[in-house]
């Protein structure tokens, strides 16, 4: 319409939008549209708009006509606070699960967690409080961060995910694959992010069945490790709709502890390792023990293992390439009998699995071993270090960057 201001100014090949809370899921059933208004005349009039990317800040995910969004192939970034008192799960983790890629498109998909955000404070109109009074004041608002900080969270991952999207600046990408490529911009508090693109090639994923000892592109076994595979579970204690394994050390002191994928030869001869640039996986620490001291979980002391077909290895200590994070433990009222009285006790759990991305890069196996041949890999295997070590496990597999730029 020649009367807007937008008259001329919008490019409707590259169009993204953004949603917060309801709006947050009403964005992603935009962009997958026609699964529930498919035969209705309106859609016509939209044709013209190709949603490519999408923004969900604290988004419910709420079942709609029996439906739920699925994105294919289109740019996604979620946003939660761990102290989000309305949307109390990270149900944009669910979207995020939801959302694929074809092998080798420049699309993908990445999800921030952030330790000390609430709900209401990403935009500047609905206060501080993420529930209605009275049941408002009985809130624990004491470790939420300042709302001018949450807000410059959102804008740098907005403005950084709108400008690698829309306008093609593959620069900002490495601070979707680590949130540490921003902490210049970001205020302090915890970070967990997810990333997933058209580069990452599945090993394991563990939805293809409830057999452990298989995984989609090998065989699995472990040793002095109890594992089974099972759902990612959010703070009531419902799903997530993912399975992922988990690991628990149950080994002696001296003895050793792991949890090994020997991988089919189609890993070799095919695309899983082709033109790959590193290993990648999420992890959930599950750690629960307190530190005497510090009052915080102990991390899990993690190691993983590379071996290729001239049974070469190299091993890296995890938190020489990140550190594991302990999860956020959030009380969200004032009381703690309060949290089983407010919404008849609809808070839950004080944490639930939260997944961090962690990317291996081939190279730096090889400073450590510089004969391995990471186009030639026939093993993977994460070692558990120390007693009562907890973990979880999911969408291991290889990756390549397809860009060459840092942030």
């Amino acid at each position: 319409d020649p009367g807007s201001p937008l008259y001329q100014k919008i490019d409707f090949t590259k169009t993204a939008l953004l949603g917060h809370s309801r709006g947050g899921q009403a964005v992603a059933m935009a962009a997958d549209a026609t699964r529930w208004f498919k035969d209705d005349p309106v859609m016509a009039a939209v044709n013209r708009f190709n949603i490519t990317s999408v923004i969900a800040l604290a988004p419910t995910d709420k079942t709609i006509d029996d439906q739920q969004a699925r994105l294919k192939d289109i740019n996604y970034l979620t946003l939660q606070g761990a102290r989000d008192g309305d949307v109390h799960d990270f149900y944009g983790d669910r979207q995020y699960i939801r959302t694929s890629y074809s092998q080798g498109s420049s699309a993908f998909k990445s999800s921030l967690y952030i330790a000390d955000a609430n709900h209401s404070q990403f935009n500047s109109d609905w206060g501080g409080y993420d529930q209605t009074l009275p049941a408002g004041l009985f809130l624990n608002r004491t470790q939420i961060m300042d709302a001018d900080k949450q807000r410059q969270i959102a804008k740098v991952y907005v403005s950084a995910f709108l400008e690698t999207t829309l306008h093609e600046k593959e620069e900002y990408q490495s601070l979707f694959r680590d949130y540490r490529s921003g902490l210049k911009w970001l205020p302090d508090t915890a970070y967990y992010n997810r990333f997933q693109s058209g580069g990452y090639r599945p090993v394991a994923t563990f939805d293809d069945d409830r057999n452990k000892n298989t995984v989609e592109l090998g065989t699995a076994a472990a040793s002095g490790i109890s594992w089974s595979e099972e759902l990612a579970k959010d703070r009531e204690s419902k799903s997530k709709a993912t399975y992922g394994v988990v690991l628990e050390r149950t080994a002696s002191k001296n003895e050793e502890a792991y949890y090994n994928i020997k991988l089919n030869d189609s890993v070799r001869t095919e695309t899983a390792l082709l033109g790959a640039d590193g290993l990648t996986f999420s992890m959930a620490n599950l750690n629960d023990d307190m530190n005497e001291e510090m009052d915080v979980p102990q991390p899990p002391k993690v190691e993983v293992e590379l071996t290729d077909h001239n049974d070469t290895s190299a091993r890296l200590k995890l938190d020489e390439v990140m550190d594991i994070l302990p999860l956020p433990q959030t009380q969200f009222t004032l009381f703690p009998w309060l949290e089983e009285r407010i919404n008849d006790g609809k808070y839950g759990d004080l944490s639930e699995a939260v997944f961090q991305t962690y990317e291996m890069p081939f190279e730096q196996f090889q400073e450590e071993e510089p004969e391995l041949d990471p186009d030639n890999l026939t093993e993977i295997t994460f070692y558990l270090e120390e007693e009562g070590d907890r973990i979880m496990l999911d969408d291991i597999g290889f990756y390549d960057l397809g860009i060459r730029n840092t942030f």
